[in-house]
C-alpha cells in the first residue's frame, strides 16, 4: 500500500484498540483462541481502509459470548458507516446485525429488503430466524406488534403486548 513503517503501526495499533483486542498485539498467532484470531484478522484487513468488508459465515464455530462480541464489531462499523456484507446461514445472526437481507437459493434470489420485510414475507416460504417465529402468529391479534426481527425488537413488542 505505499505505506511508511510508523503510519502501518499506527493503522494497525488503532484497529487493535478500537477491536478491544489491543493486548494481542504481541502475542504470536498460534496462541490465539479461535474468536481471537478472527479478531485479529478482521483488524489486519481493517487497518487497510477497505470501502466494504465482506465476512463469510464470521461466527461458526465460536462460543455464545465471543460470537455476540463479533457481532458488536460488526454493529460498531456498521455504525461508523463501513460497509459491510455479511454471509451467512445463521438467520438469527442476520436479524441481529442487518439492515438490507437477500435470500439466496440454489445460486437465485429469493428476496431482498429490510429484514422484516424479507423474513415476514418469506414466514411461510421457508427459514426464518426464531424472532419471527415467535412475533408472526402473534400479529395477527396484535397489529401493533408491527414486524420485530432482532431479539430486542421481539421482546419490547412482546412486552408492550402483555401490558409490562
Amino acid at each position: 500500500m505505499g505505506l511508511g513503517e510508523g503510519e502501518v503501526r499506527e493503522r494497525v495499533d488503532g484497529v487493535l484498540e478500537r477491536l478491544g483486542i489491543g493486548h494481542l498485539g504481541e502475542r504470536v498467532p498460534h496462541s490465539l483462541s479461535g474468536g481471537e484470531k478472527r479478531r485479529a484478522a478482521i483488524s489486519g484487513v481493517l487497518a487497510m481502509g477497505p470501502e466494504v468488508l465482506v465476512l463469510d459465515e464470521p461466527t461458526a464455530g465460536l462460543d455464545p459470548a465471543t460470537r455476540e462480541e463479533l457481532l458488536g464489531v460488526i454493529r460498531a462499523l456498521r455504525g461508523d458507516g463501513k460497509t459491510v456484507v455479511l454471509v451467512s446461514h445463521d438467520l438469527d445472526e442476520v436479524a441481529e446485525v442487518a439492515d438490507r437481507v437477500c435470500v439466496m437459493r440454489d445460486g437465485r434470489i429469493e428476496r431482498v429488503g429490510t429484514p422484516g420485510e424479507v423474513f415476514y414475507a418469506g414466514a411461510a416460504a421457508g427459514p426464518v430466524p426464531a424472532t419471527v417465529r415467535v412475533a408472526a402468529p402473534l400479529r395477527e391479534g396484535h397489529p401493533e406488534i408491527n414486524k420485530p426481527v432482532s431479539f430486542e425488537e421481539t421482546l419490547a413488542a412482546l412486552k408492550a403486548t402483555l401490558g409490562q
